[in-house]
C-alpha cells in the first residue's frame, strides 16, 4: 500500500515498530505529570510553569543540538539520549511511588526532561533521512508522525485508567520501561544499510554553523513561511494541552479519566491528519493546506469556550489535532524536502525551536491569564490569536501583490 512504502526499508521497519512501543508511555507521563501537578497545586499557575519548563530548555539549547545532529553519527546520538529520557522517568516514578515528589520537584524534572527533548527532536527528525533517504521521506514523516499521535490516542486514555487504579507514578514507571523498545530497535538495526550522512566541517565554530543554518531557513521562503505560522501556533494554541486538566475538572466535572479521553480526540484528530498525509505523494498545495488549518485549529479553540460538556466539545478537539498535525508536519515534510542535506540536522533544531520553543512563553503567560479568566477563555484567545495573525498575513500578502502590479 501507498501508505505504507517507507515501511520496505528494514532499519525504519524496527524503528517504526520500537518508537510504537515507547511513544504510548511517553503519551502516558504526559497526561499522568499534568494531572499530578493539578491534584498537588490545583494552580493553573503551576500547569503553565510545568509547561514552561517541559519547553524553555528547548528555546535555549535548541540550536546547538542541530549542530550536534549534523557533527555526530545519529544513530549513536538517538541511543543515547533515549537511555537518558529513560533514566528521568524511572527518577520521576520512583519519587511518586514512595511518596517523595513535590510541585517543586516535578518542575526540575520536566527542565530535565525538556533538555533532553532539545537534543532529541533534532536527532530523531534527521535521523529520518538516514533510514529512508529523500524518495520515501515524506511518507516516513507521516507515519512516524502517525506513531505518535497514535500514542496521543492510546497514552491518556492508557494513564486515565492506571493512574485511577495506581496513581501517577505507575504511567512514569511503564514510560521508563518503554524506553527499551526503541532502544533495542536502534542497536539492532544495519548500520551499512543507513543512508549515507553528510557530515558537518567539524573546524567550524558552533556559532558559525547555527549562523549557517539560520541563514539558510530565512532565505529559502518556502521554509520561512510555514515556520512562521508553526510558531503562531506553538505560542498561542498549543498552551491548551497544559490547561486542559482545569478544564475538564471545572468546566466539565471531570477526573483523570475524562481528561485522558479529551487528549484522545484531539490525537484522534492528529491521527487523521497523519492519514492524509501519508496518503500525498508530493509537496503540492501543503502550504496552502497549511494555512488552512491554521485557521481550523484557532476556530476549534475558539469553541471550546462555548462548549458545555466533554461530549460536546469532542468535535472541536478532534479538529484541534487535524489542524494543529497538518500544520507542524507539513512544515517538516517542506523542510526536510528542501534543505540541502548537510544543513539537516539544524533545519531541524530550527524546526524543534520554532514549534516548542515558543510553546513555554505561550504556557507561562497562559497559565498567569488561566488563574485569573479561567483556562477556557484563555484556550479560546489562543485561537483567536491564530485566527487574527492569519488574517493579517493574507491582507498583508494581497497588498505586496498589489503593490507589485
Amino acid at each position: 500500500m501507498n501508505l505504507f512504502r517507507s515501511l520496505k526499508h528494514r532499519n525504519f521497519r524496527l524503528y517504526f515498530f520500537g518508537q510504537s512501543v515507547s511513544l504510548l508511555g511517553v503519551w502516558m507521563q504526559g497526561t499522568a505529570i499534568s494531572w499530578l501537578t493539578w491534584r498537588l497545586t490545583g494552580s493553573p499557575r503551576w500547569l503553565g510553569a510545568v509547561g514552561f519548563a517541559t519547553q524553555i530548555p528547548i528555546l535555549i539549547f535548541g540550536l546547538f543540538a542541530g549542530v550536534a545532529a549534523d557533527r555526530f553519527m545519529r544513530r549513536r546520538l538517538v541511543i543515547v539520549i533515549q537511555a537518558i529520557a529513560m533514566l528521568q522517568a524511572a527518577i520521576l516514578a520512583l519519587l511518586t511511588l514512595t511518596g517523595q515528589i513535590t510541585p517543586v520537584l516535578i518542575f526540575i524534572l520536566s527542565l530535565f526532561l525538556g533538555f533532553i527533548f532539545a537534543f532529541d527532536y533534532p536527532a530523531r527528525q534527521s535521523f529520518l533521512m538516514d533510514m529512508v533517504g529523500g524518495e520515501d521521506i515524506g511518507n516516513a514523516i507521516a507515519l512516524n508522525s502517525s506513531v505518535v499521535h497514535a500514542g496521543r490516542v492510546l497514552g491518556p486514555v492508557a494513564a486515565g485508567l492506571l493512574i485511577a487504579e495506581f496513581g501517577e507514578g505507575a504511567c512514569f514507571a511503564v514510560n521508563s520501561s518503554s524506553f527499551l523498545f526503541v532502544i533495542a530497535a536502534l542497536l539492532l538495526m544495519r548500520t551499512k544499510d543507513l543512508y549515507p550522512q553528510e557530515s558537518e566541517n567539524n573546524h567550524e565554530s558552533i556559532f558559525k554553523s547555527i549562523t549557517k543554518g539560520l541563514e539558510v531557513a530565512w532565505n529559502i521562503v518556502e521554509i520561512k513561511k510555514p515556520l512562521v505560522f508553526m510558531s503562531i501556533l506553538s505560542l498561542a494554541a498549543m498552551p491548551y494541552i497544559f490547561l486542559m486538566p482545569q478544564v475538564v475538572s471545572e468546566r466539565f466535572g471531570g477526573s483523570a479519566r475524562e481528561l485522558g479521553l479529551a487528549m484522545s480526540m484531539s490525537g484522534l484528530g492528529a491521527l487523521i491528519g497523519a492519514v492524509y498525509l501519508g496518503l500525498r505523494k508530493d509537496n503540492e498545495g501543503l502550504y496552502r493546506q497549511i494555512k488552512l488549518c491554521l485557521f481550523a485549529t484557532g476556530l476549534g479553540l475558539v469553541s471550546i469556550a462555548f462548549m458545555p460538556s466533554l461530549v460536546a466539545a469532542a468535535p472541536s478537539l478532534v479538529l484541534i489535532g487535524v489542524g494543529s498535525f497538518i500544520v507542524v508536519a507539513g512544515t517538516n515534510t517542506i523542510m526536510q524536502t528542501l534543505v540541502p542535506p548537510q544543513f539537516r540536522g539544524r533545519m531541524m533544531s530550527i524546526f524543534t525551536v520554532s514549534f516548542f520553543g515558543f510553546a513555554p512563553i505561550g504556557s507561562l503567560i497562559s497559565g498567569f491569564a488561566a488563574s485569573r479568566f479561567g483556562s477556557h477563555i484563555v484556550i479560546a484567545g489562543g485561537g483567536a490569536f491564530c485566527i487574527i495573525a492569519l488574517a493579517i498575513h493574507s491582507i498583508s500578502s494581497s497588498y505586496t501583490r498589489a503593490r507589485q502590479k
